[in-house]
């Protein structure tokens, strides 16, 4: 979480509170905290961090595009420059056959233009990585010694009948 802020914030600059990683870091917290580290499967227990693909960027979207990186100079075109009725904002690459006949000088680039990828999930991976035997280990010697527990008290096999005994 602490990426969060040393990664993230103030590294888009501008006006427009919609794009702006502060603007999403609560939901992106909640994301985290919804996200299935541990998955029971047909094979197994799988173990996952939350990284582009497997972490639901719904409702955030402008962080999935912050995280990933956007090579190339981007533009915000209103859609009545491409012959819409001007309601909607697109992103196009400069490279697009859309913008061969529009003066990109006139055009606002998109902040996220020629951004580098942003690994905030790098941290999270090493501690699971480092961590991961340790806490396997640990939880494994608690099952067993609760498993031993059950079974030398009142409620395995071993169990005797007390009732009538004096």
């Amino acid at each position: 979480m602490e990426s969060y802020e040393s990664m993230l914030c103030g590294v888009v600059n501008s006006n427009t509170r919609e794009i702006k990683p502060e603007t999403y870091k609560q939901e992106f917290f909640n994301k985290i905290e919804t996200f299935n580290f541990i998955n029971n499967t047909d094979t197994g227990i799988n173990f996952a961090c939350p990284d582009l693909e497997n972490m639901n960027f719904e409702g955030i979207e402008y962080m999935y595009t912050l995280l990933n990186g956007l090579a190339g100079t981007h533009y915000k075109v209103s859609s009545d420059y491409l012959g819409g009725d001007g309601k909607n904002t697109l992103i196009i690459n400069e490279k697009n056959p859309l913008l061969k006949n529009v003066d990109k000088s006139k055009l606002p680039i998109f902040e996220f233009s020629n951004t580098k990828p942003i690994n905030i999930f790098s941290e999270a991976e090493e501690f699971v990585s480092k961590h991961l035997r340790e806490a396997v280990v640990d939880g494994t010697e608690v099952a067993k010694v609760k498993i031993q527990e059950y079974y030398n008290g009142d409620h395995g096999p071993n169990k005797q009948n007390k009732v009538g005994r004096t």
